[in-house]
């Protein structure tokens, strides 16, 4: 049984579709923006005002972050990940834990996934001092979003709540979602 890709039903939040787009303006020259925008389609989210609080297809993003790797050649997956939780955390999002630890947190992940995404959810099955098992059910909008893109999510975020040597295993669940196994030392 194959890996579920629905990704009309997977979307992300429009402040973290905007962190993308700055994120590879920086790169450019403002001429060459102009340039490389131009050549995504007219449907493409970086070619219009994207609202902070609109729910967009990481599908359609993920695209125009492709466009723009090919044009610089240089990938940006890790660099995004980190970005996204970098703004989450440092934000203070109401009902994040973000003061009491990488365990804190941990019991919040719920509702940092689902600022960040809709159209699936990540859950605690066992959460023990230095150690955590997570369940992601729903679709995945594209494969590197599973390998590389959602554990950096989770590495950088818990990371910033006081985790050092941070190791995530990613095991598929077939037609279900993804499950996360996760190690850590407390600084």
């Amino acid at each position: 049984m194959g890996q579920m890709t629905d990704t009309n039903r997977f979307l992300m939040r429009g402040k973290v579709a905007s962190l993308l787009l700055d994120l590879h303006r920086a790169q450019f020259t403002e001429s060459g923006w102009s340039t490389f925008l131009r050549s995504l389609p007219e449907s493409a989210p970086w070619r219009r005002t994207i609202d902070d609080d609109e729910w967009i297809v990481p599908a359609e993003v993920a695209l125009c972050e492709e466009a723009a790797v090919a044009w610089l050649g240089s990938s940006t997956v890790r660099i995004r990940g980190e970005l996204v939780a970098e703004f989450v955390i440092a934000a203070r999002i109401p009902g994040i834990d973000v003061d009491h630890g990488v365990e804190g947190f941990l019991r919040t992940v719920s509702t940092y996934w689902s600022w960040i995404h809709r159209g699936n959810t990540l859950n605690v099955e066992r959460l023990i001092p230095g150690e955590a098992r997570l369940r992601m059910d729903g679709p995945i909008p594209y494969p590197e979003w599973a390998t590389t893109v959602a554990p950096t999510l989770l590495r950088r975020a818990m990371q910033l709540t006081g985790a050092e040597q941070v190791e995530i295993e990613v095991h598929p669940i077939p037609d279900q979602g993804l499950r996360f196994e996760l190690r850590w030392r407390e600084r």
